[in-house]
């Protein structure tokens, strides 16, 4: 198995909050298969304000307008754009809403992509923004309640290559009647939408089957895997081969206020595999990560160096991103700008080797001013003399853009996914460098949520040990006993399940136990080795 709970998916953006609430996911933290499936059903049915049919012209004329491909505002349809060129035709906001159609072009309606004849207009699937899409009316009727699939020969063809015709996606189940395929640009977000949907409707979805050939080839009458096989594994391609959009992440936002819940699998992608492909799915590697929410423990992971003036980094427990703690640099002494060069730098040099594929998140916010900041590290810097008189470099890829706003308006950006997997060849400190020595106008900077993630492999090879075993499993006792029944010892080591190493031991004969009693409630992972042959198992605590 391979193991990473975080994905390349996200990126660099301003001014935008992609990422959810905090605390919204708390619940299925810590969780695989369909117990996070469950979990995931309850957050998103908490806090879902069901709004009226008519409201759903106005969250399209606001928030599905095209500022990701022409830019040009007007309504953004997964029927008709071509990401590619220029579009076919475009609908202006309000305007051109469906009214009546007999061809494309005519006017733009309410797209369920998962076809209200499936769950009888009941609410509040009828009403859920998170699927339902403002698309070309005329295309919208040549869907009908047929299933997604894949069409190679199309007895209709769209406008922008949108395709209907007998299903060809290759796997042994599949359904060989007439489907409808978007276009590769919008696969992964149609699929995003059915994950959501058997997630928020867990309890109900299992009835919508035989509503119509439609629902019966799409679902399989079941309110844990959700969807027939081969719909499934088509889902999760779609879902890996088209990531994550921007215009995905702002349109979560936006269901967020518009109806008060999201969907899980924009904000955390790899929960997709978590829930229905546990074997395969990947969890984080947790090798740094620092929220500044506890200002004195922050004094372990960080620390400050001020070269020039008496302005210095300092600790704040009410700002951030969350305003719930953060390093400030602000280089005002007694109301005066002053020339100043402040490093933040991590207090010990940090190592990748145990890990693979590491990326680096932070977020940084800045108010005032034109001073720059930096994110810098060196491989050189010896933790103790001042930091300019060792080189540092520059993060590939990584700029931080000065403040260039009204001077209280605050600029906020976040960036994830940024690959540092090439400094896991050597030790090194990271650093945030305002540098004020030019006597630019002082810019107040914010750092908060500097996280260092990375795979973990924990390979099953196929001479894995069969006969292991873990009980009681789940417990809700202190020990819980792991036994070989024909070894004469084994290592092994306890992880939770964000991949962060918990308990270390071998023992000498068959079988030990461990203490689980300064265990919390949760779902836990055992790597066991005995000589070359390795298993991972899942320890359950109630």
């Amino acid at each position: 198995m391979k193991f990473k709970l975080l994905l390349p998916f996200l990126f660099f953006f301003a001014l935008i909050q992609a990422q959810p609430p905090e605390g919204y996911y708390d619940d299925a933290y810590g969780l695989l298969g369909y117990e996070l499936k469950t979990a995931l059903s309850g957050i998103t049915e908490q806090g879902h304000d069901p709004q009226s049919y008519a409201a759903l012209w106005g969250f399209f004329n606001t928030y599905d307008l095209d500022r990701f491909y022409e830019n040009d505002n007007t309504i953004l349809d997964v029927y008709s754009e071509d990401p590619e060129g220029e579009d076919p035709y475009n609908f202006n906001a309000g305007t051109d809403q469906c009214g009546n159609y007999s061809q494309e072009a005519d006017c733009y309606n309410r797209e369920h992509l998962m076809p209200q004849s499936w769950f009888g207009k009941g609410y509040p699937m009828r009403t859920d923004i998170n699927h339902i899409f403002p698309v070309d009316g005329y295309v919208n009727s040549i869907h009908g309640h047929m299933p997604f699939g894949e069409v190679t020969n199309p007895n209709h063809t769209s406008l922008n290559g949108s395709k209907r015709g007998m299903n060809s996606y290759d796997h042994p189940s599949a359904y060989t009647g007439e489907v409808f395929e978007p276009i590769d640009e919008f696969k992964g977000d149609i699929a995003r939408t059915y994950l959501y949907m058997a997630v928020r409707y867990e309890d109900q979805i299992a009835d919508w089957q035989y509503a119509n050939d439609g629902s019966q080839n799409t679902l399989n009458g079941t309110s844990d895997q959700v969807f027939n096989d081969w719909t499934l594994s088509m889902l999760l391609n779609w879902h890996k081969e088209d990531p994550v959009s921007q215009r995905e992440i702002e349109r979560n936002d936006h269901a967020y206020e518009f109806q008060g819940n999201r969907n899980p699998f924009i904000d955390h992608p790899e929960f997709a595999d978590m829930i229905w492909n546990p074997d395969e799915a990947e969890i984080l590697d947790e090798v740094f990560d620092e929220d500044f929410n506890d200002c004195e423990l922050a004094e372990d992971t960080f620390m400050s160096v001020s070269e020039m003036s008496s302005a210095d980094w300092e600790c704040l427990n009410d700002s951030g991103q969350y305003d719930s703690g953060a390093m400030e640099m602000y280089a005002i002494v007694d109301g005066q700008n002053k020339p100043s060069l402040d490093w933040l730098i991590t207090a010990d040099p940090m190592s990748l080797e145990d890990s693979t594929e590491e990326e680096l998140s932070f977020f940084v916010a800045s108010t005032y001013g034109n001073t720059p900041l930096q994110i810098l590290y060196s491989t050189e810097y010896d933790g103790a003399n001042n930091p300019s008189d060792f080189e540092w470099h520059t993060i590939p890829g990584v700029y931080i853009p000065k403040h260039t706003g009204i001077d209280n308006q605050e600029i906020r950006h976040y960036f994830s996914g940024i690959d540092i997997s090439f400094l896991s060849q050597s030790d090194f400190y990271l650093a945030f460098r305002y540098d004020n020595t030019n006597g630019q106008e002082a810019t107040r900077w914010v750092v908060d949520d500097v996280s260092i993630s990375g795979t973990q492999e924990m390979s099953t090879p196929k001479n894995e040990i069969v006969k292991a075993s873990v009980y009681p499993n789940p417990t809700k006792g202190n020990t819980v006993f792991i036994e070989l029944p024909n070894s004469n010892g084994f290592d092994y080591v306890l992880y939770d399940i964000h991949g962060r190493k918990l308990k270390e031991d071998s023992a000498t004969q068959n079988q030990t136990s461990i203490h689980v009693d300064d265990l919390q409630t949760g779902v836990y992972l055992i790597h066991l080795k005995e000589n070359n042959k390795t298993v991972v198992k899942r320890l359950i605590i109630k």
